[in-house]
């Protein structure tokens, strides 16, 4: 699914009002992926194909300076990527992580928070994405195997799974 694609998903208008809303509002809230570009596109940032499509893994660099959610992270961390669209910085956002491929992986507004990676996703998740519908074609257009193929994944999602705990655990603290 793209932000661009309201014809097909009408869901996508209205998760766009309620970011707004939640931005507008003070009210906690973090967009995951195609929820990050959700809420990039929300508050009027541009989401395109103008990055690199990413499978697998990229080292994100957080310039967190005191943000309660990300302020705990190491400075950089790698994270586990599938997508093909990202965005620019919204005017009202700070921005709290990027990479060499994607210049903001990770931002602020108000009291949300934008997440380009999937922080959430567990082993399960990857292999379903591999070998669900279009899993396989995604992979081979993209020139890679199987993430959950590879000899360092476990040890990596572990190392994700930390990063995870950390953030999921500031957010639930901040939320009360």
């Amino acid at each position: 699914m793209f932000v661009s694609e309201t014809d097909r998903h009408a869901f996508i208008e209205s998760e766009q009002r309620l970011f707004r809303e939640a931005v507008d509002r003070d009210v906690p809230a973090i967009g995951i992926c195609l929820g990050a570009q959700i809420l990039a596109s929300s508050l009027g940032a541009r989401v395109s194909r103008d990055w690199p499509a990413q499978i697998g893994w990229d080292r994100v660099r957080f310039v967190a300076d005191g943000d309660p959610v990300v302020a705990g992270l190491a400075p950089e961390a790698l994270l586990f990527e599938w997508h093909y669209e990202s965005f620019e910085l919204p005017e009202s956002a700070v921005r709290l992580g990027g990479s060499d491929a994607v210049p903001v992986q990770a931002f602020r507004a108000g009291l949300a928070w934008a997440f380009q990676f999937h922080l959430e996703v567990e082993a399960r998740h990857v292999r379903a994405w591999s070998e669900g519908p279009g899993g396989k074609e995604e992979l081979e257009a993209m020139g890679c195997e199987a993430p959950e193929r590879s000899e360092s994944f476990g040890e990596l999602l572990s190392a994700q799974a930390a990063v995870a705990d950390e953030v999921f655990s500031a957010f639930s603290r901040l939320i009360g």
